[in-house]
This record gives structure tokens, sequence and C-alpha cells, in this order.
């Protein structure tokens, strides 16, 4: 049996290692472009609030050193692309093995550790290895939910101390989750003492306290609140209404629980057809929530202590969920193959799909289990909600963000499984209680295998086929037909137009754009990898790639004289650029720039003085 585990252990490392090295390669869009401009910027010496008015310029914390060590090593950009997705997955794969260890040590269960560890590698929430904002927020939230579990365990201080620093880390990935911290608050007070509570949020202020204080150094709080207000009004993308992006979540989410609604009609028919004489015990649908305590007390049990007649409930429970998660994975495929657009919505299916699931089986865990799960649980979906709260993606997209809450799911889905292989056998004395047919026990347990494998195998065959371009629609990996040759994305396939173009854009900017200039790139969805086509200095406020441009820009080289750009290069197409004929940033172009010539390329017009 060891012999077995340790072969299928070995068999779901070489194939992670398989899909990171895949991703690595191809897993690249204007998302992490956008990280790795920040870090290059911190790199560079600029400082938040003072030269960086980035809205999430606080993530570089983790990413921007890594840069900054390349930069000092090789005097060079180039290559760093490919660099910086290896660091992303070797911070997911280092987690991915607390995860495991943990797991394995505290809840004494191997394969539910392979498991949960397996999950939460394959998946990322906007399928990109680098280590950005979106993945940092994974990351904290599972250390955070882990280590404030330990502490409640063994109550070291050092624990509850290191909870408030991931709790820190988690808010400067992600400012919204401070809802997190509101949680774990009440964690503390639930589940250990108020003490506790206080001294983690006291730990928290003064951290977060210090860090002010750090950026204070390098600018004033009059310039800082001027700051903030031109960020803000720089960042349009993220402008929308409270109540307007509420509304337009609300007509996703009908939709998703007409859908939802429809999975489970069809899944208890299913389950009812396989199991013969289906629901034998009268609401047995309350058998989900029979305690492993309250069923022992209630006539003859297992040799795990589960009560039968609440197993014959959970054996049915068992079989309707599998169907559930494979009618799920059916639909995944579906919007995969046919709803292009909605690739994400594939994640999303799945990952509540299993939160579902889990949240059924919640009281057949022990105390121990039943903490954690509920930890990850509640936190998960808190980060969900602090995404909503400022991103301006869809509901489907951002539905990845549960990644936490759907591999905390599969600790309670073991014990459904653990109950459902006890099934009482036919012919027990269970009073007038029917029990499931003699063979029910070999059925549920190939069925809850069978869909093991279609769940893990269409998140492996997804992660597989799917890439993540450096321009153009979603292809798959069957459509890659360009290769990077040039600049930082050196070694990057990718879609043939992505690849093009930054191979084009490269070799003009080595003719137009001297060593050592001062850039600002403009545009509508701008890549601006080329800020490292050269070793150049970035001269506006923000390299967030779809920014609103007003005044806020001027008043910006007001304050920073120094960064007034040598050249602003403006994204077109051969010769037509990427900004409306109104726009404020076209206007200032051509009535204030200071341009001595004006150079057309293929992808970009370059304005030099």
């Amino acid at each position: 049996m060891n012999a077995k585990k340790n072969h299928i252990t070995l068999f779901l490392v070489i194939l992670a290692i398989g899909i990171s090295v895949k991703n690595i390669f191809t897993n690249f869009n204007i998302d992490s472009a956008f990280q790795l401009v920040m870090d290059y910027r911190w790199a560079q010496g600029d400082h938040y609030f003072a030269q960086m008015w980035e809205p999430y310029m606080m993530s570089t914390f983790l990413t921007a050193p890594f840069v900054k060590l390349y930069l000092v090593l090789f005097h060079t950009t180039t290559g760093i692309v490919l660099y910086m997705q290896l660091i992303g997955v070797l911070i997911k794969a280092g987690l991915t093995l607390v995860l495991y260890k943990f797991i394995a040590k505290h809840l004494e269960d191997v394969s539910l550790a392979r498991a949960m560890a397996f999950l939460f590698f394959l998946i990322y929430p906007k399928d990109l290895p680098f280590a950005e904002y979106s993945n940092m927020e994974m990351y904290f939230t599972l250390l955070l939910g882990l280590t404030l579990f330990a502490y409640l365990q063994s109550g070291r201080k050092w624990q509850l101390y290191l909870s408030a620093l991931w709790m820190c880390c988690l808010v400067l990935s992600y400012p919204s989750n401070l809802l997190v911290a509101i949680a774990a608050f009440f964690v503390l007070v639930f589940y250990g003492k108020i003490r506790d509570a206080l001294l983690f949020t006291a730990t928290c202020v003064v951290a977060g306290a210090a860090y002010i204080l750090l950026i204070l150094r390098h600018i004033s709080f009059a310039r800082l609140k001027e700051s903030i207000h031109g960020m803000l009004a720089i960042e349009t993308s993220h402008s929308a209404s409270f109540l307007d992006k509420m509304w337009l979540y609300f007509l996703d989410a009908y939709k998703y629980a007409l859908l939802f609604l429809i999975l489970h009609i069809l899944t208890y028919g299913i389950a009812k057809l396989f199991l013969d004489n289906g629901r034998t015990i009268a609401g047995d649908i309350a058998g989900f929530s029979v305690t492993t305590e309250n069923s022992r007390a209630a006539g003859p049990t297992t040799a795990l202590g589960f009560n039968r007649i609440a197993i014959n409930c959970t054996g049915f429970a068992v079989v309707a969920d599998s169907f559930f998660l494979i009618e799920a994975v059916a639909a995944a495929i579906y919007v995969t193959l046919y709803q292009g657009k909605y690739t994400k919505f594939a994640y999303a299916l799945l990952l509540i799909s299993l939160m579902m699931t889990g949240f059924r089986y919640r009281k057949l865990l022990s105390d121990k289990s039943k903490m954690l799960y509920r930890i990850l649980s509640i936190f998960s979906v808190l980060n969900f909600l602090s995404t909503i709260l400022l991103t301006n993606l869809n509901l489907a997209a951002s539905f990845p963000y549960l990644l936490i809450g759907a591999v905390a799911a599969l600790i309670p889905m073991s014990n459904g499984v653990r109950a459902a292989k006890e099934t009482a056998i036919a012919g027990d004395d269970l009073g007038d209680v029917k029990t499931l047919p003699a063979n029910s026990n070999y059925r549920i347990s190939a069925l809850c295998r069978f869909t093991a494998i279609i769940v893990f195998g269409f998140l492996v065959a997804r992660s597989c086929i799917l890439i993540q371009p450096l321009s153009g629609e979603i292809p798959t990996l069957f459509q890659i037909r360009g290769l990077v040759k040039h600049g930082p994305a050196t070694g990057i396939v990718t879609s043939y137009m992505g690849a093009y173009m930054q191979n084009e854009s490269y070799a003009e900017w080595q003719d137009l754009v001297p060593e050592g200039s001062k850039i600002y790139l403009v545009g509508d969805a701008v890549d601006v990898l080329g800020y490292l086509y050269k070793e150049s200095e970035v001269a506006g406020p923000s390299t967030v790639p779809t920014p609103g441009y007003n005044d806020s820009i001027a008043a910006y080289w007001q304050q920073n004289p120094d960064k007034y750009p040598d050249i602003i290069v403006c994204s077109c197409w051969y010769g037509e650029t990427a900004l409306a004929p109104d726009d404020w940033m076209l206007r200032y172009l051509e009535t204030t720039y200071p341009a001595t010539t004006v150079v057309d390329g293929k992808y970009w017009r370059y304005y030099i003085r």
C-alpha cells in the first residue's frame, strides 16, 4: 500500500513539474508585465507615492528584491521574464510543500494532504505563475490560515506574531483584505481568548505604522495626500461605483445560481438510478448534517464510529455529489471549448462545486479538522469579497480567488468518502430502515475514484492546454506559433502576433531610443514590457496598462521635474494611434510636449525631445 501511495505521489510530482515548465514558457501576459515593471521601478530606486503612483505598488515587496538581484548580477533585463516566472513557480512549490507537510502532520492523512497540495499547486487565479498580487493573495491567505490554526492548537506566541505578519503581507498584496483581518480577530475571540485577538490586532497596527513611517521618509504627509489623490484620478479602470458593480455582479450571479440548480436536479435523479433503491431513508438529505458524536448514540456503528443509519444517508450524498461534480466538469468542458471568453468560468464551476460539496459534510469532521476547515473557508470567502470590491473583473473571472476555500473543502469531502465506504451491508437488523444494496460499498468507492480522476483530470488538461499569451485571444498550446527571440521576454513561446510584436518592437527601440532615456509609455492597453527593452527610466506616475490621462499627470511632473520624459512613446497600429482624438494625452503631445522629432514605427509612435 505504501509503495502504491509513493508511486501516486511521484506521478503527481512529475505531472506538476511538467505543467510548471509549460507555464513558465507560455503563461505571461500584460498583467505579469505590469507587476514586473513595478518591481523594476522599485529596483531602480523609485519610492512609493513619491515617484510611484501605482495602484498595486505595495505588492512589490515580495518580487522586487528578486528583480534587483537579477539586475545586479547580470546588468541587463534580457531574459528577466523567464527568471521571474521560475521564481513564481518555486514560491508556489515551497508553499505547496508547506501545505502538504502541515496537513499530513496535523490531520494525519497523507492522501488528503496530497490531494490538497496538488489542487493548490495546480490553480492560479489568473493562470499566471508570476508571483503578482493575485497569487500573493493566495499565498498569504493560506499562510495566515495555517499559522493561526497552529497557534490555536499549540498556544505558542511566536505563531500568533507570525500570523499577524502574514496578515500585514496580505493587506499589502491587496488592501481590501482588511476584511480578512476582521475575520481573523473574531476567529481568535471564538476559538481562543480576547487577549489573543487584541495582541494580534496590536501587532498588525504596529507593523503597519512602522511601514507607513518608512514611506514617509521619502515624502511629506501633505505630498502623500496629493499623490494618493493623483493616483486615484489616473486609475480609471476601477472607477465604477459600488452600486453599479454590485448590480453587474447580481446579473451574473443569478445565471450561475440557475445553472447550479439545474445541476442539482439532474444530480439527484441520476444518483437514485445509480443506487437502485435510491433514497431509502426518509429525509435522507438531512443525513448531510448528522454529526459523528450524535450518531454514535443513535444505533449500531461501524469500525470508525460512524452510525450506520447516517452512513446510508452519507452514501447517497456521496453518490449524488460525485455525479454533481462530474456534471460540473462537463459544463466546464463546454465553456472551455465553446465559450472561450468565459474560460475562467470553468474554474468557477469546479471551485464553487467543491466548496458546496465540502460544506455538506462539515459536521462529519472532528473538532480539530472542523476548525481548520472553517478558518480556511471563511478567509477564502472574504478574500474573494475583498477582491471583487476593487477589481474591474467580472464575477466569473473573480471566482478563482476562492481557491483556498476549494482546497479546504477537500477536508470534509474526504470524511464523507470514508463514511460512504463503510456503507452498511444489506441484511443488518436496523429496524424498519432499509439499507443500501449489498454491492454499494464497491460501487461508491469506484465512483469516488472515478470522480476524482475526472475532476483532477480536467484541471490538469486545462492547465496543460490553455496558455496566457502576450497579446490577443487566449489560444491553446496547439496554436502557439511564435518565439520571442530578443529582450526581456526572450524564450517565451506565445501566439504568432504576440511574439512578432515583441521582436519587431525590440529591434525598433534599439535604433530609436538612446540608452538611459527617461520614457513614458501611453495608449490603450499598453504593452508596458517596452520599459525593459533598454536600460531606461520610467518617467511617468503609473505603468498600469489602462490608465486615464488627465491633469494629474502634469501635476506629477511638477512634483517630480527630474521625471519629465525624454521620449513619450504612444502605442499605435501602423501610424494610427491608440488614443482618441479628444484624449488629454494626445492634446498634450500635440500642443505642450516639446517634441523635436516624431517617428512612426509599426506599433509605436515616438515623440522625442
